[in-house]
């Protein structure tokens, strides 16, 4: 019965609300930067010949 005290249209709730959608976005950009590192850095030379 919490859920009946909660006031939509205040505005803690809209702060909360952005917050949240600000953290998911920031957590999602965080795991694409860290999967496409090696995409990023490019091809690695596999020897000394190659450098």
């Amino acid at each position: 019965m919490i859920m009946l005290s909660i006031d939509p249209d205040s505005q803690s709730f809209a702060d909360g609300q952005a917050v949240g959608t600000l953290l998911v976005a920031a957590v999602a950009m965080a795991i694409i930067w860290f999967a496409t590192k090696a995409w990023r850095r490019g091809p690695v030379p596999t020897s000394a010949v190659s450098a």
